[in-house]
Formats: structure tokens, C-alpha cells, sequence
């Protein structure tokens, strides 16, 4: 097996990205612009996207996607990145590992009997609306772990990657994955607002441990209680109380603030800095889906290669800004590798 350098835990889906009209979202009562979790009177919709020509399948979930962009950036490299996660044993799933092996990826699937998660993404003018089945996803167990194959995954990697999102996961695995990242490098992405309060007893102790830890203004501002903090207060003051909360005292922990158009912070317990974003015409804007993860794995590929933290985030930005002018989280076919 080939040594892995980039490792990341997440919920492999796939997604099944196509324009629909209007009337189809008011058929089944969809949002624009909103994310759900399937019922069973969606399984009618699935069933017609799967069988229209014009869908376009393209592995998803959030730490899916960090990995595929952070792979492709470093082919150049020579240094891999893994994925471990659990698939269904049918065609999504297998469809799954050969698009991901396709990019680069080297797996490290458990399988069940569950479907494969699946994301309709549908597309109507800029607007999104996302309906998604969870299934063989939150199945994964530490018999993955325990592989032999993967152990020597987890003793090679140099840098670990786990979003909020996949905190869902046996809290068993989840601190397995975290305890084979001491004395590497491990970067966590706090997903949504959400995550504080609903994985507040796991993501504590991670982001304590955590070497960069990223995040947008709400998902960080989540994280100050009204009881602790005034809410009034803005997004520099929040995030250096944070910093000051969870990190530990003259360490090199770093916080990451991105907030859309304006500046993100760069935030440690003791120093705060702030990188400017490069304006894009919102003509340009295509799909935002994906932006903050392409971002992560922009950030990640260049941490692989030795990059200073502000190179890091600045082509992380680069990264996201292509991938904003995309339908999906989808790097054009360019030399990306040659932006910095």
C-alpha cells in the first residue's frame, strides 16, 4: 500500500446533482436554499433523478469533498490522502470508491448492507435545496480500525482531518481517529452551528487538541454562551475569547474565522491577524456547496507541503474561489498546483 500523508474520517454519499424547475420543489414541498433529511415520501423523487440522463453523480459529503480537492492539489506532491468511511454494497456505493480512486483517494471502506448515503442536490437558478439519506454513512465501526491495512494508514499520516459533521459516528471511532493524530497534525473543521450543542462533550476535548481548528463567524460564535459572554460583542472579540477558552495557554493552536467576502481571522491565544479575500464578481458565482470545504482542502494541501499558515489560508481561498464559480464541488481541469 501506498504511505499516506493526509488521512481524513468522514460519511462517504454521493450526490445527484441536476436543474430542476420550481414546480418540482413545490411538488414535494422543498425550500429553496435548504438542506433536509429524506422522508419516505421522497423516495419517489430519488427514484426519478436516478433514472434522468441529465443527473450528475459526484462523491459528497463534507470531508469527501476536503479530501478530493486536497488529493488533486497534491499529485504533484507525491504525497496520498485517505479516506475512511463506511458504503452500502450496491452500485452507489461501488460508484463511490472507483470516482474517489479515480481522484486519487485511497480508500478504507466498511461495508453494509445499508444503501449507500445518497445527496439529491437540486439546482434551480443559484438557488440549492438538498434532500439527503444518511444510510450505510453513520454505520462505521472500529473493526475498520483495526484493520491492519489502516492501522499502517493511521501510523504514516502526518495530518488528520475530521469535520463537526462526522462526530455522528460512533463516539468510539471518533476518539480512536483522534488519539492516532497525537504528535502529528490535526485540523478540525466545526461544520455548523449545530455541533456545539449537539456533540458538545466529544468536540470539547477535540478542539483542546486540535492544531487548527475551522470555522465561519456563526459556527465559532456558537461556541460563546450567551452566560459566558455578551452577544453583542463582535467577531474579533469572540474569536479570541475562544481561543482563550479552549485553547491551551502559549501553544500554537490556531483558530480559523472564514466570513465570506470579508477578512478571515487568524486567531491564536496570544495574536490575531486578519487575511483579506480577494472580491468575485457574484455574476461569477455559480454554487456556494462545497466552497468552505474546497477552502479546508486548499488549506490542508499546502499545510502537506510545508507553506507558511497565511500561504495556507491564501490559496485556500484561491481554492474556494474556483470551486464557488463550479455547479458542485468540483475543480476545474487546470494546473491548481501552480496558484502559489
Amino acid at each position: 500500500m501506498e504511505c499516506i500523508f493526509v488521512i481524513g474520517l468522514g460519511q462517504p454519499m454521493i450526490d445527484l446533482i441536476i436543474e430542476v424547475s420550481e414546480e418540482i420543489l413545490e411538488e414535494h414541498s422543498l425550500e429553496k436554499n435548504n438542506a433536509i433529511r429524506a422522508q419516505e415520501s421522497h423516495n419517489s423523487l430519488f427514484s426519478e433523478i436516478r433514472k434522468d440522463d441529465n443527473t450528475k453523480y459526484v462523491p459528497g459529503g463534507s470531508t469527501t469533498n476536503t479530501l478530493r480537492v486536497a488529493s488533486k492539489i497534491l499529485k504533484r506532491s507525491n504525497k496520498n490522502v485517505g479516506c475512511i468511511g463506511s458504503v452500502g454494497n450496491d452500485a452507489e456505493g461501488e460508484i463511490y470508491e472507483e470516482m474517489m480512486a479515480s481522484e486519487g483517494v485511497i480508500g478504507f471502506y466498511e461495508h453494509f448492507d445499508e444503501p449507500t448515503a445518497q445527496c439529491l442536490v437540486l439546482v434551480n437558478g443559484k438557488n440549492r435545496s438538498l434532500v439527503t439519506k444518511i444510510g450505510a454513512a453513520n454505520r462505521l465501526t472500529q473493526n475498520i480500525l483495526d484493520t491492519e491495512i489502516c492501522n499502517k494508514a493511521l501510523n504514516s499520516a502526518e495530518i488528520f482531518y475530521i469535520a463537526g459533521f462526522s462526530l455522528s459516528l460512533e463516539k468510539c471511532v471518533v476518539q480512536r481517529f483522534v488519539e492516532a493524530s497525537k504528535n502529528k497534525t490535526l485540523v478540525l473543521n466545526l461544520s455548523a452551528p449545530f455541533v456545539s450543542e449537539k456533540f458538545c462533550d466529544i468536540i470539547n476535548p477535540i478542539i483542546g487538541q486540535a492544531d487548527f481548528v475551522i470555522g465561519n463567524e456563526s459556527e465559532v460564535n456558537a461556541f460563546v454562551k450567551p452566560k459566558e459572554f455578551n452577544q453583542e460583542k463582535d467577531d474579533e472579540v469572540k474569536a479570541k475569547y475562544f481561543a482563550s477558552k479552549f485553547f491551551t495557554k502559549n501553544s500554537n493552536q490556531t483558530l480559523i474565522v472564514t466570513r465570506g467576502e470579508n477578512s478571515i481571522l487568524l486567531v491564536t491565544v496570544n495574536t490575531l491577524e486578519k487575511i483579506e479575500v480577494p472580491k468575485i464578481d457574484v455574476k461569477d458565482i455559480k454554487d456556494t456547496n462545497g466552497a468552505g470545504d474546497a477552502f479546508v482542502g486548499g488549506f490542508i494541501s499546502k499545510l502537506a507541503e510545508g507553506k507558511t499558515i497565511r500561504e495556507c489560508i491564501e490559496y485556500g481561498i484561491d481554492i474556494a474561489q474556483l470551486v464557488l464559480r463550479q455547479v458542485g464541488c468540483i475543480l476545474p481541469e487546470i494546473d491548481v498546483c501552480n496558484r502559489i
